[in-house]
């Protein structure tokens, strides 16, 4: 599956129609209010998926992992994680009055994606960043925190994925 980007949002036309919706149960009383978020992933065997988009809220998860679902009454809710791809998820928050079209975020988030790092919006100012395995963390980590003491984001850590990839511990 090719991910393609336009304006760092995911064509779903292009996630091809393998892609189905499968359900992440959140934290109670966490910061965003919402008991659940819906990812796109692609089935890779029965009750089996590979997540496809990077979670804006949920924790422990980056894109490419492998999930064991149950069939619940909205659909598939996702048990856990099988198999680790590697990739890290991050949040960022922007300023207030700070804009994705702005200079001062495309200055700070053009490091990130010369690096390989990808982004996918959920509002005007929550974004997704997905780390690719092949990404220095320590990098990205350091562009992240330059971006928050320039006052154009702040950032906090969905998943660190190891260095090694495998299975999931």
């Amino acid at each position: 599956v090719t991910r393609k980007r336009v304006v760092s949002s995911i064509l779903l036309s292009d996630l091809g129609s393998s892609m189905e919706k499968i359900i992440l149960s959140l934290e109670p009383h966490a910061w965003h209010g919402h008991a659940t978020e819906t990812v796109w992933a692609e089935r890779v065997g029965t009750q089996q998926y590979r997540i496809r988009s990077v979670p804006f809220y949920a924790k422990d998860l980056g894109y490419g992992d492998v999930v064991i679902t149950n069939r619940g009454t909205q659909g598939e809710v996702v048990e856990r994680v099988t198999i680790r791809s590697g990739h890290s998820t991050y949040r960022l928050f922007l300023a207030e009055g700070a804009s994705f079209e702005s200079e001062a975020f495309q200055r700070d988030w053009k490091p990130l994606e010369d690096l390989g790092c990808t982004m996918e919006r959920a509002t005007k100012r929550l974004i997704a960043i997905d780390v690719p395995p092949n990404t220095s963390i320590h990098a990205a980590y350091r562009l992240m925190e330059k971006g928050e003491r320039d006052g154009v984001w702040e950032f906090e850590e969905g998943y660190c994925a190891p260095t090694a990839q495998g299975p999931a511990s």
